[in-house]
């Protein structure tokens, strides 16, 4: 009897910290990718890339670890793939969802436009996969009624999951993967993050919801209709195991990946 072969895909997702000064952004980076080549991570989603001198820093520093970085502009999330995993085929781009707070009425806080962040690549080994990115508004971390002004943010992140299912159901057709990674800033414990949408989070995979800065609020999932793929692990690294300056904590996920045989 023949074995399909599989690939463990190790992953991260780190939330960064936009108001850190720009020697401890640095630092967070620096240590995120020599952990991220040292364990051979497949890719690496983050966030709050939110001024031009932190994006020309992070890409300065993905490169020197082998990363190929996507990140556009104010929206601030960002993806960076190890270039050894590309064979071909990358295209990138981003969604707006969400518009910034200064195109709301009504809004008392401050945002920039949120949505999704892309990329698809082809691999050797796995198939053609698109990662997904993204960070949810933080006004409805517990119940639809929360509201920032006469905004209510359970509104507008219902809407941006809505988006991010229609865009992974449309990205994952056939044998073609999806992952996502992004801080939902609602927590995934008591609430479905994705409202419905077929994505499930390492964290309802193995059923626990450690917390990852602001409750379990940090998710890395898969696409359900992925039949290959199977969730291995998933865990927070807290300041006392790896110290970072932004205020949430590391989180790394595996999958085990049943190779593409047509």
């Amino acid at each position: 009897m023949t074995t399909t072969p599989t690939t463990r895909l190790d992953l991260m997702h780190a939330s960064m910290q936009f108001s850190d000064p720009m020697g401890q952004k640095e630092h967070d980076i620096e240590a995120i990718f020599e952990r991220a080549e040292r364990r051979g991570v497949a890719w690496i989603t983050g966030t709050e890339a939110s001024t031009k001198a932190y994006r020309k820093m992070i890409r300065k520093v993905a490169k020197r670890h082998g990363y190929r970085l996507h990140v556009k502009g104010h929206n601030a999330s960002w993806i960076a793939v190890r270039k050894s995993l590309i064979t071909g085929g990358w295209s990138s781009g981003f969604v707006r969802v969400i518009p910034p707070a200064n195109e709301i009425p009504g809004s008392v806080r401050h945002w920039g436009p949120r949505g999704i962040l892309w990329c698809t690549f082809d691999t050797a080994d796995l198939g053609r996969i698109t990662v997904i990115a993204s960070h949810y508004l933080t006004g409805a971390r517990f119940k639809a009624g929360s509201t920032y002004g006469t905004v209510n943010h359970w509104a507008q992140n219902k809407r941006l999951a809505r988006a991010i299912g229609r865009f992974a159901k449309r990205k994952g057709k056939g044998p073609a993967l999806v992952f996502y990674g992004g801080d939902q800033n609602m927590d995934d414990k008591r609430s479905d993050t994705f409202f419905g949408e077929p994505l499930t989070s390492v964290w309802d995979d193995l059923g626990k919801h450690p917390g990852t800065g602001h409750g379990n609020i940090d998710v890395i999932a898969r696409f359900n209709r992925d039949g290959r793929v199977t969730t291995a692990y998933g865990r927070v690294l807290r300041d006392d195991r790896f110290f970072l300056f932004t205020d949430h904590f590391l989180v790394e996920a595996g999958f085990d990946v049943r190779h593409q045989t047509s």
